[in-house]
């Protein structure tokens, strides 16, 4: 009886707890839904009127941002993979020589991971000028506190019997590390930096917002002196990329893996 009583009731909490968490979210911001819904139809016709069709004619004009956009994901991607997996050998607990230090360095990647690609973005665009060194070493922070983690968590997973068995017959931990960490490790290696070959091009098409090179430095510029079908170009531009990217690095994942 109880427990029917909670079947029928449950859907009910669960729509309460919902409608109160939009009622003091909207009161805590001053949300108004009517605007919203009012304003939808002003969305639809600057859309239609203002923003499409895309200037296409413009394109020539950011072949060297689409080439930058690329280049800086490569390049971001490629250092941060590199320094990850150096990471990943000081904190994995099977491979760490120090295990009091790799807590320090968990922690200090942490908090790195955990500050929004946007604000290290601006805040190296502060430090290093407006341009693509600041996009570069945003993504490269990134990858770095993201990655070590994945590849230490890796390295931790690789089955546990084929070392001992091996560690049983006098194999030393440098030893394991070269001729079975790493072999079984590299497969994942490689997946996950086509994955952020992927989140990287994503990102780097954005961080030019504030100013850090790249696609997302023309279409700010282009939303800034309201040219709205340039940006409207740029947008598609940004679509086709990363779908492209994301279709080669599926096709070259499954060819590796």
């Amino acid at each position: 009886m109880i427990h029917t009583l909670k079947a029928k009731w449950q859907p009910l909490l669960g729509l309460g707890l919902f409608v109160g968490l939009y009622i003091l979210a909207s009161q805590a911001i001053d949300f108004n839904l009517a605007v919203f819904l009012t304003s939808i139809p002003g969305f639809i016709r600057f859309i239609i009127v203002e923003f499409l069709p895309p200037n296409l004619t413009a394109l020539p004009l950011y072949v060297e941002p689409i080439l930058n956009t690329i280049f800086v994901s490569i390049l971001a991607s490629v250092i941060g993979a590199l320094l990850a997996f150096g990471f990943a050998l000081l904190i994995a607990k099977r491979t760490t020589p120090f295990p009091k230090v790799a807590i320090v360095i968990r922690g200090a990647l942490a908090f790195v991971r955990n500050i929004p690609m946007m604000v290290w973005a601006s805040l190296f665009v502060i430090i290093v000028g407006i341009g693509i060194t600041a996009g570069v070493v945003a993504l490269v922070f990134f990858s770095v506190s993201f990655l070590s983690r994945v590849f230490a968590d890796a390295l931790d997973d690789i089955d546990k019997g084929t070392l001992e068995a091996l560690t049983s017959n006098g194999a030393s931990k440098l030893a394991l590390i070269h001729h079975v960490m790493i072999p079984e490790f590299l497969p994942t290696f490689y997946g996950w930096v086509l994955f952020l070959f992927e989140i990287n091009i994503k990102a780097s098409s954005i961080l030019g917002l504030v100013g850090a090179g790249g696609l997302g430095y023309e279409l700010k510029k282009s939303l800034d002196l309201f040219k709205y079908h340039d940006a409207s170009a740029l947008i598609l531009v940004i679509v086709v990329l990363m779908i492209t990217v994301e279709m080669i690095s599926n096709k070259i994942r499954k060819a590796i893996l």
